[in-house]
């Protein structure tokens, strides 16, 4: 018999081993009278937050990161510039791209230029938020002129290995992570971009500019640039 205030009923009680805490269902709470209001305010785990306020300059939202030496594109010996003209964009669009190009411009991920010997069109990429996307068609000019490296990544095997003894798995979500490492001037050259509104130099890299490379691009042996990285832990306390 369970008793709550003016409440005594006979209701199912499940005993089962373990040292978890216990649980209170649904079928007890209709019964007991029990309800339970909306939440109005959350907040995040206390050790989470401090650890956010301590580091606030490594969780900064601007382009500014990586403070190593600028990534350079090696060209082929001989190589010539292409400069290709930009491609128009549909009159429904021009408000748009024009506003993601200021925007590029504002955060110094892009920098307006008056004349360069390379240009890239770009091609503009709807994204699932109804956002714009653009992205350099490097496929036809610096594609051809860069010097090809790779570098290996783990296999799934060698991944899934690690995994023994994990139990608890976070992913941290490097968002815009290429934008924090910044090229040489040259490189910042040969990546500009012709667009609708003129030429923009790309002092920083972009998930295509690094593509551009084709090679997988890491600051020194054993550091990759990756934008998602899963990890795991024994306690949430470690993983912070």
């Amino acid at each position: 018999m369970v008793h709550h205030k003016n409440t005594a009923c006979k209701l199912p009680l499940l005993v089962v081993e373990g040292t978890g805490c216990s649980l209170l269902g649904c079928n007890w709470f209709d019964r007991l009278g029990i309800e339970l209001h909306g939440i109005h305010q959350t907040t995040e785990e206390g050790s989470l937050t401090e650890l956010l306020q301590q580091h606030e300059d490594i969780f900064r939202e601007d382009a500014t990161g990586h403070t190593g030496a600028p990534v350079n594109l090696e060209l082929k010996e001989g190589a010539s510039p292409k400069f290709l003209k930009a491609r128009p964009v549909p009159f429904a669009m021009r408000a748009s791209t024009e506003a993601q190009i200021d925007k590029y411009v504002e955060d110094g991920i892009w920098e307006p230029v008056q004349h360069s010997d390379w240009a890239t069109p770009l091609v503009w990429v709807l994204k699932k938020d109804g956002s714009l996307r653009a992205c350099g068609d490097y496929r036809c000019t610096v594609n051809e002129a860069a010097k090809k490296a790779s570098y290996s990544l783990p296999t799934t095997e060698e991944v899934f290995s690690t995994l023994k003894g994990g139990r608890v798995f976070s992913t941290l979500d490097l968002a815009q992570a290429y934008t924090q490492l910044h090229v040489t001037p040259a490189t910042a050259q040969i990546l500009t971009v012709n667009t609708t509104n003129g030429l923009y130099k790309v002092p920083c890299l972009l998930s295509w500019t690094a593509k551009a490379e084709r090679r997988r691009l890491r600051l020194h042996p054993g550091h990759w640039v990756l934008p998602n990285v899963t990890m795991h832990n024994l306690t949430v306390k470690v993983s912070l």
